[in-house]
């Protein structure tokens, strides 16, 4: 009798464990391909399309860093974006 208790926790726990984490990693890939076709249907804007251009781009290939993608990202987009960098001010001007 504590063999089929044993065996009926342990499948317990496996299926308590693994379906969720199943379910999560389903439901993350379709999320991800739903951003994909939405940035594919061009109704993004520019600065939006070179964020996720940047992240498909190295996320495909293996590169991604999200601090380095920023970085990119708020460079290329500076002039559509006022004020992303104040710190980029010369220190001159804010005396």
């Amino acid at each position: 009798m504590g063999s089929t208790l044993e065996k009926s926790i342990q499948t317990l726990l496996t299926y308590t464990f693994t379906f969720p984490l199943i379910l999560f990693a389903i439901l993350t890939g379709f999320y991800v391909l739903f951003l994909y076709l939405r940035y594919k249907s061009s109704k993004y804007s520019l600065y939006q399309k070179n964020f996720f251009k940047l992240v498909f781009n190295k996320g495909l290939r293996g590169e991604f860093n999200i601090f380095t993608t920023l970085e990119k990202f708020c460079d290329e987009t500076t002039f559509l974006i006022p004020n992303i960098y104040i710190t980029k001010a010369p220190m001159k001007q804010l005396k």
